[in-house]
């Protein structure tokens, strides 16, 4: 199951980008494409849909020449 949603997250919905980051995983579907963050909302709804419990967690790159700072 889990395998089957990610899958139609990956392959059946197209990367574009999205007016505004907080639109519904509903919005999302009838868009039918969407960027990192909203196919991140899709896939938690889908699994919360089907009773997996799910979260986002947020990882920031912030790259310079002299470090790589991991905000989370």
């Amino acid at each position: 199951m889990i395998s089957a949603i990610y899958n139609f997250a990956r392959d059946d919905i197209k990367l574009g980008y999205n007016a505004d980051d907080r639109i519904s995983a509903s919005q999302f579907l009838k868009y039918g494409y969407g960027e990192c963050n909203t196919k991140g909302t899709l896939l938690i709804a889908l699994f919360r849909v089907v009773g997996i419990s799910s979260h986002f967690h947020v990882l920031q790159f912030i790259m310079n020449f002299s470090q790589i700072t991991y905000l989370i």
